[in-house]
């Protein structure tokens, strides 16, 4: 049987949860959100918003917002099954290389090691790509090569688009690359922007978003936060305000596109306030995904909270707890739990070693959340009998049949006695870690492009246009 834990970490009482959702109502009925695109404030005036043309404000009241959660599309969050995941994240920074542990630019060899890395291991899931991190291609243009890079090799992503003069060419491309998957460029397209916090739809991300609206698709608008940065430094006023600023997210995708779904999360980090840098390991990270999952549950909400992240620098202890106890918490909050393979020092560094000791703690999370069959085989009397009193199970057939399919198998933690360890070099899981990327690397691997060489050319065109 599948491990199937009731989902329940709680940090909020029913009062406390009750409050949070009514300050969120009540700042966007009061504050409101500034919206710098006349047609959008037009929309959301019929759809049933307060738009204050001096000041670009559109306010909803609190019976629209309430009664705006009470019709939206519920889901069940009764019996969800828990389920963790990894997945390699890569954006500009430096590539910290395992051969001399220097921190080095991008290039696209290290970028093509890096995915056949990501690639090779058995539970990283995925790959995925915000920008272009190479060093040659210039940065006006990252959303461009993102989406060429991306499609090429097969990686999530392709969604920047960061200036509006670049929406025609981004356009192109992803009619391209339809033309290349054979789908229809609605089903396939991705587009983010995001709110400037606290509540502001900035001038750029909203000529953005409805540039594409006109063309029939359909643009993400996410918000972020950092406690004492853009939202307040106590947790429940930075909670009301995100969940304030993810409603208007959710009014915003109904007027424009009709949909039903009720979509909450929180991405809420901490500014250090020693030295002011913005920060992702921390504990109040996790309690506020704990916080709100438990709103989104008593709004029926679909919910996802930023987790799996850390502030080290290097591989090593520091990053692998802060990673772990976020995503775990997560897990066992909403169901859902993510390590950012190989992603160390806020999103600036990416390591094929902290990759390795990700998909290893990934591995024994799943089998954690794996749990085990009971049927007449695995309670396995026969043998029990067979082997009696004293003796032993290694040397049986049962042992033999069962061991890979119930016994987790680790890759580089710590697996034999002290003795053996010490005779065998006294390695450490970085050690290994580091041997394993470089036999991945030496062996070569090619790492075959994913569309043809004539959509890579009229990608690469458009581009040099």
């Amino acid at each position: 049987m599948a491990l199937n834990l009731t989902l329940g970490n709680n940090v909020l009482n029913p009062a406390e949860i009750k409050l949070i959702r009514n300050a969120a109502s009540k700042i966007l009925e009061k504050t409101g959100i500034e919206v710098e695109n006349k047609e959008i404030l037009e929309k959301l005036a019929e759809f049933g918003g307060t738009v204050n043309n001096s000041n670009n404000r559109v306010t909803f009241k609190q019976d629209f917002t309430e009664g705006f959660i009470r019709d939206s599309s519920k889901i069940n969050w009764e019996n969800r099954k828990l389920s963790f995941s990894a997945a390699a994240e890569i954006y500009q920074g430096y590539f910290l290389d395992p051969i001399d542990d220097r921190y080095k630019e991008w290039t696209e060899q290290r970028l093509i090691d890096y995915i056949n890395l990501a690639k090779t291991l058995p539970d990283i899931d995925g790959v995925g790509m915000l920008g272009c991190p190479l060093k040659e291609t210039p940065a006006s243009l990252q959303p461009l090569y993102e989406k060429l890079y991306a499609w090429k090799y097969g990686l999530m992503g392709g969604s920047a688009i960061w200036d509006t003069s670049l929406c025609p060419k981004i356009y192109e491309m992803w009619e391209v690359y339809a033309s290349e998957t054979d789908k229809k460029l609605s089903d396939i397209f991705r587009g983010t922007v995001y709110l400037i916090s606290p509540l502001k739809f900035g001038r750029a991300e909203s000529e953005q978003f409805i540039w594409f609206y006109k063309k029939g698709l359909s643009t993400s608008v996410g918000t972020l936060g950092s406690l004492g940065g853009t939202a307040p430094v106590t947790l429940a006023g930075a909670l009301a305000l995100q969940i304030a600023e993810t409603l208007f997210i959710n009014i915003l995708e109904r007027a424009f596109f009709g949909s039903k779904a009720l979509k909450m999360g929180t991405s809420i980090s901490v500014i250090d306030m020693s030295s002011g840098a913005f920060q992702y390991g921390r504990p109040e990270q996790a309690i506020l995904n704990i916080a709100g999952a438990q709103i989104a549950r008593d709004m029926g909400a679909q919910y996802g909270g930023h987790g799996g992240l850390t502030d080290a620098k290097v591989p090593g202890h520091e990053a692998g707890v802060q990673k772990a106890c976020s995503a775990l918490l997560n897990a066992t909050s909403f169901g859902y739990g993510h390590i950012a393979a190989g992603l160390l020092g806020v999103d600036e560094i990416f390591s094929p070693v902290q990759m390795i000791l990700d998909d290893e703690v990934t591995g024994a999370m799943k089998r954690l959340f794996k749990g085990f069959e009971v049927n007449d085989e695995t309670l396995g009397l026969d043998i029990i009998n067979e082997v009696g009193p004293g003796g032993t199970f290694l040397d049986t057939s049962h042992t033999a049949a069962h061991f890979r399919h119930s016994l987790w198998q680790p890759s580089v933690w710590s697996r034999e006695m002290y003795s053996v360890w010490k005779n065998r070099g006294n390695k450490n899981d970085i050690d290994r870690a580091k041997e394993k990327y470089l036999s991945c690397v030496n062996r070569g691997k090619e790492l075959k492009p994913l569309i043809s060489e004539r959509t890579e050319k009229r990608l690469l065109q458009i581009i040099e246009k």
